[in-house]
């Protein structure tokens, strides 16, 4: 588990999964889905979409875990 937060601190992660999908939905892969129907494509939208929220989820919680116990408590 630690080997896997480390990798989502890293920028350099960051940086490829912002790469992957800003070619994920860009016209080349696009064009794939375009000639099937359109269910595909929306399909493929919102496909990608939650797979974002996941990694983003899961970047959040590795970077958040470097915050002190004290940090992390609300003050009231």
């Amino acid at each position: 588990m630690r080997r896997i937060n480390r990798l989502l601190r890293q920028t350099e992660l960051h940086f490829f999964l912002f790469l992957l999908g800003f070619v994920s939905l860009n016209w080349p892969i696009l064009n794939i889905f375009y000639g099937n129907r359109p269910e595909s494509i929306i399909a493929y939208f919102f496909s990608i979409w939650a797979l974002v929220i996941v990694i983003l989820f899961f970047v959040q919680r590795a970077c958040g875990a470097e915050a002190p116990e004290s940090a992390r408590e609300e003050p009231f």
